[in-house]
């Protein structure tokens, strides 16, 4: 069975290195590996976020492993990039909810994505205050150092048994400096940034931290329970 690296901790890598050589399987590495798509770039996609640049790599790659017992075709690989949303149903990577202000979420729940959004953030040059929730067996020392210390947080836990606290979470963030809110309900914390837009001139609010903190948001979306 073949097996493709993307982006990964260098542990994470040696480890599968070791697997797939005990196995015999033929690696692939996305990373270092020249696409013929991505001699002069990378191919359009609809969806958005820095990070998608090593996820098309990664499926590039994996899409060539699979052309050792399938046919795929190049044409339809690059259709099915400008419409991956579409077709599969993907949410959250980094989308709007409304403009002016601008409310953006995005399901980065590691170091490495949030570290690729956070230089987004700060890119635009303009303040921002967090909706963040966060699971509870998440490495959150590494994390909370990426945030800003002036920002304003609201912290809630999203709706799943592996939910931190999100007055586990406050006080987490408390120890490296970092104020903030902790929310009983997403709703909760999204009207509360709402009116912090208002009185303390925020420009965007971030609305991120779990998979299942976008996936609450997306039930509110649903349900017509959005107050921003």
């Amino acid at each position: 069975t073949p097996v493709v690296i993307g982006h990964l901790p260098s542990e994470a890598e040696n480890c599968i290195r070791e697997q797939a050589k005990s196995k015999q399987s033929l690696v692939y590495d996305a990373i270092r590996t020249t696409h013929r798509f991505t001699a002069n770039g990378l191919p359009a996609t609809d969806l958005k976020g820095q990070y998608q640049q090593l996820n098309i790599k990664t499926a590039l790659i994996a899409i060539e492993a699979l052309q050792l017992k399938f046919k795929v075709d190049d044409q339809n690989s690059l259709a099915a990039l400008k419409s991956v949303k579409k077709l599969s149903g993907l949410r959250g990577r980094w989308e709007r909810l409304n403009q002016d202000p601008r409310y953006i979420y995005d399901v980065a729940h590691n170091a490495e994505g949030l570290e690729l959004n956070l230089a987004r953030l700060k890119d635009k040059n303009k303040s921002c205050c967090f909706v963040l929730g966060f699971v509870n067996d998440k490495d959150l020392e590494k994390i909370v150092a990426l945030f800003p210390t002036d920002a304003l947080y609201f912290f809630v836990k999203p709706l799943i048994p592996r939910g931190l606290d999100a007055e586990s979470c406050r006080q987490t963030f408390l120890e490296h400096g970092i104020k903030g809110r902790a929310c009983k309900t997403l709703s909760s914390a999204l009207k509360q940034a709402a009116k912090a837009i208002k009185t303390q001139a925020s420009e965007m609010v971030y609305i991120g931290g779990s998979n299942f903190i976008v996936a609450d948001l997306l039930l509110l979306e649903q349900r017509n329970k959005l107050s921003i």
